[in-house]
């Protein structure tokens, strides 16, 4: 085993660096093999927050253009449902628009840079009659520099209570639909933080291994000079030079009792 060792580390002072550069680097090791999966869940959690935040947003938009449909061009109220059984108005889907354009696509590229899911229930009480569905996915063009896909979908979806104000104008009294915005797939830059976080501990991590290495050295020296004293010392007294003394090191308590101890003997 002693031969695997070199020479450098078979004495007290190369021990103690060797011994300080084991701790440094395990403990390295340890932070790189912990800390990018705790910034992991965490940015991901962020990411799920920020996420719920762009589909309240997306829904109050998504009302506020079917609120514009309805008032628009003066007169009655344009209906967001009709007939019976309900279908969605012909106005409605042209002002909604559809997968390759319309506000809910702009919404989807400009604003939320995730894919929105539009549904339109019947009434507030039958929240499963679902009569009108837009799903619109957005492409890698909209991803600026650096963002990624995230596998998310919004926790809690965007509900409204919409009046159909077109009923409003009847004897009948106005009906409530059922608006449901949802996001999903978000692009973030989740991956790309992460990732200069980790450089940025890797290029940390070798500044407090060069340091690590340099202070090892420099304590190492500070507590094997006294005993390489000594040795000199007690070389010299086997010699005949009986009146050969050591100075006490103030470093350490117990080298300087055994100094005193030596010159005693001496």
């Amino acid at each position: 085993m002693r031969r695997l060792i070199p020479n450098v580390f078979t004495g007290l002072r190369g021990r103690l660096v060797l011994g300080f550069l084991v701790v440094t680097m395990i403990s390295l090791l340890l932070v790189f093999a912990t800390l990018p999966r705790l910034l992991d869940g965490y940015f991901l959690e962020q990411a799920q927050q920020e996420l719920n935040r762009r589909t309240n947003e997306a829904g109050n938009l998504i009302a506020l253009e079917i609120f514009r449909y309805q008032t628009s061009g003066g007169g009655a109220p344009k209906p967001i449902l009709e007939g019976d059984p309900p279908t969605a108005a012909p106005g409605l889907i042209d002002a909604l628009g559809t997968e390759e354009r319309g506000p809910v696509l702009q919404i989807a590229q400009q604003i939320m840079q995730a894919d929105i899911d539009v549904k339109i229930a019947s009434s507030r009480d039958n929240p499963d009659d679902i009569v009108y569905q837009l799903d619109v996915p957005v492409g890698d063009e909209v991803a600026a520099p650096g963002q990624r896909r995230e596998q998310l979908t919004s926790e809690r979806a965007s509900i409204y209570e919409i009046p159909d104000l077109f009923w409003s104008e009847s004897t009948a009294a106005a009906p409530t639909r059922l608006l449901v915005v949802s996001l999903s797939n978000p692009y973030s830059f989740r991956a790309q933080t992460i990732d200069t976080i980790i450089q940025v501990m890797g290029v940390a991590g070798v500044i407090a291994l060069i340091v690590a290495v340099i202070a090892s050295v420099l304590i190492a020296d500070r507590l094997s000079n006294p005993i390489r004293r000594l040795t000199g010392a007690a070389r010299e007294l086997s010699e005949g030079r009986l009146g050969t003394r050591v100075s006490p090191p103030s470093s350490s308590r117990e080298m300087g009792e055994l100094t005193t101890a030596f010159n005693s003997m001496a």
